[in-house]
Order: structure tokens, then sequence, then C-alpha cells
């Protein structure tokens, strides 16, 4: 493939924290918190198509659209609105830095 331009993903790991994360599973339950926003953020969801139901063509697509889309993440919010601490919708890496004393090669 000579020429043929290349595209790798990558993500960088701190090295050694996949070894320092112990998965478990527990039951919702267990987190109030976490059950409640979970149960507040479903019923949100659950709304718009009982909405469409109800109001039938009578629902207006920006009502759809708000629905739809309630944006909490985006905005760092949780579904009862509590703000999300150090919350980023983007991240902005440093560019790559190119090795000025070797020529570039499609190798």
């Amino acid at each position: 493939m000579r020429g043929a331009n290349r595209f790798a993903p990558f993500f960088l790991l701190e090295h050694g924290l996949l070894e320092r994360v112990n998965p478990t599973f527990k039951r919702i339950s267990e987190d109030p918190t976490l059950e409640k926003n979970y149960t507040s953020a479903f019923n949100k969801r659950a709304f718009l198509p009982l909405l469409q139901l109800l109001k039938g063509d009578e629902l207006i697509d920006e009502e759809k659209k708000q629905l739809k889309f309630q944006g909490w993440y985006m905005r760092g919010e949780m579904p009862d609105s509590t703000k999300i601490e150090d919350h980023k919708k983007r991240v902005a890496p440093k560019p790559f830095q190119i090795a000025t004393d070797k020529p570039l090669t499609n190798k």
C-alpha cells in the first residue's frame, strides 16, 4: 500500500491503571443515589413515547426534540440536574511533534 494513508486510533492509559481496578457486580439498590438517578433518567426517557401516544399529532417537533435528547451528559449534569464535577465535553490533546532530524517515510 505505497502512498496509502494509514490511521490507527489509540488512547492513553496510565501505566498500571487496569491492574488497580477491581470490578464488581452490585445491585443498584446498594447505591440509593445511583438508583434514584437511573430511575429518573429511565422515566424521563420513557415519557416521550407515552406523550406521543396521548397527544398524537398535536405533539410539535420542538417538544419531541427536547424530550428525545435531554442533554444531561453534554451539560455535565445528572438526570436530577446535579452538576458533575470536572466534566469535560471536549479534550484538546497536544499535536504530534514531527522529528526534523529524519526525513518522513511512507514505509
